[in-house]
């Protein structure tokens, strides 16, 4: 498992309308977005990589197309785009920024349609049901201009996401999201194909922006399915790992309670006919969690035996500010209770680090194990699943899935 530095460059007062509104938005999104540019320099370990000569490039071109709007800014949206073109143009969910005021913007508005880009075309996959006639019509273009363009000036440049067809996929119906004040204007019209030619609508914006969310999700990933394990037939096994990022105490409960009861089937789980591990919903987060089922069914011994042999290692970038963070997160996995091993992860990398600073060195190299894994295989490390695995996964999976 790899943890990223995740970047913060926001403020954090808490402003009522009136001390927004009397805001220098332009110096403070220009300040912030300057900021950011450091910290890409600084803390990045793009910056520092020779084998990554485009890097710099970027985050001159980010900071200038950035800075174009910071100086335009007049509200706190506007100081948010600002923000948020610098960090999309990395297009890294690992490297972005939070920001802890959003209790002070303008409510966002929806118009009732969740459409889909593939390749140049954009069709509606789900809508409000009173627009229920629009499911499955192309969007042909609004207010002049075709769907992949909108997606491209709308919503692409404030995206921190990696740039992957099934993320564009997820991402291009916020075309049909806008918040008052934005530097976009909010779309009038669209024209979608017909059994009888191209029809033109007006679009409604009173529709609530929780639908779509709602919608959104189920239409691209299906009901993300609830974890835990269970005997289908007998002889047969389903293990639901859906979720390896909880969110609060029940999911992470939901997860654990998940292990133990495969810890305690083992026997039961390696005797099946077959075992299917359905993994549909998991968007990725601590593979620490995968680890742990592996062990719990297969055992570590194994897990570590078939481990496929690699020469592969992590670059940690050496700055001030990533030896601060690492030593926060050091902190919070032990205060958190996170797996031991996650907490020896964080013990080595720092002490790695701190090692590679005092030799004046921009870079930790963490090797991989596997090296050793590999070494320490043998055949007397069997197999113990007698049955067949079967995977069932769907578009969200990547990271850690």
């Amino acid at each position: 498992m790899a943890f990223a530095r995740w970047i913060f460059v926001a403020f954090s007062m808490v402003f009522t309308s009136a001390v927004a509104a009397e805001r220098d938005w332009a110096a403070l999104a220009t300040e912030d977005v300057e900021a950011a540019y450091a910290v890409a320099l600084e803390d990045h370990p793009g910056s520092a990589d020779e084998r990554n000569p485009g890097f710099l490039s970027v985050a001159e071109n980010a900071r200038a197309d950035a800075l174009a709007k910071a100086r335009r800014a007049r509200s706190l949206v506007h100081y948010r785009q600002a923000l948020l073109t610098f960090f999309g143009a990395f297009e890294d969910y690992h490297f972005t920024v939070s920001f802890p005021d959003e209790g002070n913007l303008p409510a966002q508005q929806w118009a009732g349609i969740v459409g889909v880009l593939d390749d140049e075309r954009m069709t509606v996959i789900a809508a409000h049901e009173t627009l229920a006639d629009l499911v499955g019509r192309e969007i042909l273009g609004c207010d002049g201009h075709d769907p992949a363009l909108l997606y491209r000036q709308r919503v692409k440049p404030y995206e921190a996401r990696p740039a992957i067809e099934a993320t564009r996929r997820a991402r291009s119906s916020k075309v049909f999201l806008w918040r008052p004040g934005q530097f976009e204007s909010r779309l009038e019209t669209c024209t979608f194909d017909g059994p009888e030619g191209p029809e033109k609508r007006d679009l409604q914006w009173d529709f609530d922006p929780k639908e779509y969310t709602r919608l959104q999700r189920r239409a691209l990933r299906g009901n993300r399915p609830d974890t835990g394990v269970r005997q289908y037939q007998p002889g047969r096994w389903w293990i639901t790992a859906s979720n390896f990022d909880p969110s609060g105490a029940d999911e992470q409960a939901a997860i654990e309670s998940m292990l133990e009861e495969l810890r305690e089937k083992a026997a039961e789980i390696r005797a099946a006919d077959a075992v299917v591990v359905d993994i549909r919903g998991n968007g990725g987060g601590s593979s620490s969690y995968g680890d742990q089922i592996v062990d719990a069914v297969w055992g570590e011994p194994y897990r570590r035996a078939r481990r496929p042999a690699s020469r592969s290692y992590v670059e940690w970038r050496i700055s001030p500010g990533n030896l601060a963070h690492m030593d926060t997160l050091g902190k919070l996995v032990v205060e958190r209770n996170f797996p031991e091993e996650v907490v020896n992860m964080f013990l080595d990398v720092q002490k790695g680090m701190i090692e590679a600073a005092e030799r004046g060195e921009s870079m930790y190299r963490q090797l991989d194990d596997a090296e050793d894994a590999v070494q320490s295989r043998t055949d007397a490390v069997e197999n113990p699943v007698e049955g067949r695995i079967f995977f069932l996964t769907n578009i969200n999976c990547g990271s850690a899935c």
